[in-house]
C-alpha cells in the first residue's frame, strides 16, 4: 500500500477500496490455496512451504511472508503453549525452512481445531486489517473512515472465504501484477514507513 500511495496509484478512499478488493482477490488465488491445503493436510507442510517460497518470487513479498509466518508462529506458541507448535517452530529452524505465512497459518488453524471456512475468514480479516491499519498510519484515511471502507469490503471477504474452501494448489495464480510490481519497489522507496 505504501508503494502504491507514493506512486499515486492510491490517492483517495475510492482507490483504497479498489486496492483492498484487488488484494482480497489476489489472496484468494495466491494465498488461500496454501492456507486450506496446510489446514486440511498438515503432513504436507514442508512441500507447501517450499512451493510457497517458489511462488513468492517477489523478494519483498517473500521476505514479508517469512517474517509474518515466524511472528505468528512464535505468538501462537507462546499464547497456546501447544507442543505441536513448538515442534513446528523447531522443525522450521532445524530444516532451514522458510516458514511462510499462508502454510504456517493453515497448520496453526489445524492444530487449534479452527474449522476451514472460519480459518479463511480470519486470514482475510487479518489481510484487511493490515491494509487499513497501514492506510491510517500513512495518513491516507482516518480510523473511522477505514471502518466504513472495511464494512464495504466485508461481503467480498465473506464470499471469497466461502468459495475458497475447494481451492487446490493447481488454482494458484498471480492476479494482481500491478500490486506485485509496486510491492517489489517498496525497498527502493526514498523514504518509507514500512519494510513491506
Amino acid at each position: 500500500l505504501e508503494a502504491a500511495w507514493q506512486s499515486d496509484r492510491v490517492e483517495n478512499e475510492e482507490d483504497l477500496l479498489v486496492f483492498t478488493r484487488t488484494s482480497l482477490e489476489q489472496a484468494s488465488n495466491g494465498q488461500l490455496p496454501f492456507v486450506i491445503s496446510a489446514r486440511n493436510d498438515p503432513d504436507s507442510f514442508y512441500e507447501l512451504d517450499s512451493l510457497c517460497n517458489a511462488f513468492l518470487s517477489n523478494h519483498v513479498a517473500n521476505r514479508a511472508s517469512r517474517r509474518q509466518g515466524a511472528t505468528l508462529l512464535a505468538t501462537c506458541e507462546t499464547v497456546y503453549q501447544d507442543s505441536k507448535l513448538t515442534e513446528l517452530r523447531n522443525s522450521i529452524s532445524e530444516n532451514n525452512l522458510s516458514g511462510h505465512l499462508p502454510p504456517v497459518f493453515g497448520l496453526i488453524s489445524n492444530v487449534l481445531n479452527i474449522e476451514g471456512q472460519k480459518a479463511l475468514r480470519i486470514y482475510l480479516y487479518c489481510l484487511i486489517r493490515g491494509i487499513f491499519s497501514s492506510a491510517v498510519r500513512l495518513g491516507g484515511t482516518g480510523p473511522l473512515q477505514a471502518q466504513i471502507i472495511q464494512r464495504k469490503v466485508a461481503p467480498l471477504a465473506e464470499d471469497i472465504a466461502g468459495r475458497s474452501l475447494e481451492l487446490e494448489l493447481t488454482d494458484l495464480a498471480q492476479t494482481a501484477p500491478l500490486i506485485e510490481t509496486l510491492q517489489a519497489n517498496q525497498a527502493r522507496l526514498y523514504s518509507r514507513l514500512f519494510q513491506s
